[in-house]
């Protein structure tokens, strides 16, 4: 059976997309992207796309502030979504949404070349009712500051230090980074965002930090925010602070949720099972039986 993807609103066999290596975005990473998940709902017999509208929003507003000009609407995208998404199986699917400048080969860096659009998905069981545990270091890589490198623009070159961190992480024989910013703060893990309980308070990093601002964590926020069970703040997590914390735990739309069992060798008290692990999951399965798109 032919695997189909999506370049620039058609649909196409996805071995048949040829991307020269000597393009902008092979060379430099000029492109954006969203990671969507859409979750299989057999009795609506379609498939619940998470968070869809927000992370169509985000991937235009990544690629306004990242100068890469293209001509897609925010409806565009959403169609081009529906109809690859028709053909996926019946089964939970990951969704990879880029916007990126091909161009002549042989473009820079500098290219001001019309943006392609390429949408793919891959199989994708969803962990929302066996969570993933691992354990995590304090990587001396750090996140770049906000006036080097915007984090809050979701782009494939600025996960290239997220790699570092994850090559020494494995090197050190653990599972995942966690990164800290310039100051010292602990900001998010390679590529998801961070949560933070200690007793009833729960943290979230501050904005004005080197962090994708997160889909996922903001929805957590809200939710969390209308539970008396919880004071909700938002600001700079120091790192002996992360140590004592109750529950670490690190989300996603693709990654959904990680509880971190172990940080630079201390054991996390409650990483499996933890009463925000478990409401976190809870309002996940909430939020993709309310999703805003059902594709049929």
């Amino acid at each position: 059976m032919t695997h189909l993807a999506s370049w620039d609103g058609e649909l196409v066999a996805e071995s048949e997309i040829r991307i020269s290596p000597f393009s902008a975005t092979a060379t430099y990473g000029i492109n954006v992207f969203e990671g969507l998940r859409a979750y299989w709902r057999g009795k609506e017999k379609g498939h619940s796309v998470l968070f869809c509208e927000a992370h169509i929003r985000r991937l235009l507003e990544s690629a306004s502030i990242l100068g890469i000009d293209h001509r897609f609407t925010q409806g565009d995208l959403l169609e081009a979504l529906e109809a690859l998404i028709r053909t996926a199986p019946e089964a939970d699917v990951a969704v990879r949404m880029t916007l990126m400048i091909v161009g002549d080969p042989g473009e820079s860096w500098g290219s001001e070349a019309p943006a392609n659009l390429a949408i793919r998905y891959f199989p994708a069981i969803s962990s929302l009712d066996s969570v993933k545990t691992a354990r995590a270091m304090t990587s001396s890589w750090r996140r770049p500051g906000i006036g080097s490198m915007p984090m809050s623009v979701k782009s494939g070159a600025n996960y290239l230090n997220s790699r570092y961190g994850l090559l020494q992480s494995r090197a050190c024989g653990v599972d995942l980074p966690l990164f800290l910013d310039e100051r010292g703060y602990v900001v998010e893990g390679g590529g998801a965002n961070l949560i933070c309980r200690k007793s009833e308070e729960v943290l979230f990093c501050s904005l004005e930090q080197p962090v994708l601002r997160g889909i996922t964590q903001e929805y957590i926020k809200s939710r969390l925010a209308d539970c008396s069970n919880y004071r909700v703040v938002a600001r700079p997590i120091t790192l002996p602070e992360l140590y004592v914390c109750d529950e670490v735990l690190l989300v996603g739309t693709t990654t959904e949720v990680i509880s971190i069992e172990e940080v630079d060798g201390r054991t996390v008290i409650q990483a499996r099972g933890g009463e925000l692990c478990q409401f976190v999951c809870e309002c996940l399965k909430s939020a993709v039986a309310e999703a805003d798109v059902i594709i049929r």
